[in-house]
């Protein structure tokens, strides 16, 4: 078992350490806004927003919801025509990958 969990731990680690940047979104007040970067880091999602492609929304019963990034201070937020359920994003590394 301590086995296991040692190549677990190992595997985790490798993992984050070979993405310098993370993608997620948060809840802020009562709007989500896309958060691209780590710790301190994310404060710079706006210089980054050249590299999101694209943004999805979609209901509880996963039909489309047009949505768009919006630059508010030092964050994305997504505007869309209703709150979205789920929310997607594609972007390029910024090694130039996906």
């Amino acid at each position: 078992m301590n086995k296991i969990n040692t190549l677990l731990l190992a595997a985790l680690l490798a993992t984050s350490s070979a993405h310098a940047h993370g993608i997620y979104f948060a809840q802020r007040a009562t709007q989500t806004a896309l958060i691209y970067g780590i710790g301190a880091d994310d404060l710079d999602s706006v210089k980054r927003l050249p590299l999101v492609q694209s943004t999805s929304g979609y209901d509880a019963d996963f039909n489309p919801i047009a949505t768009k990034l919006r630059v508010a201070g030092p964050l994305l937020l997504v505007d869309s025509e209703s709150q979205p359920t789920v929310v997607s994003a594609v972007w390029l590394s910024l090694d130039g990958g996906k």
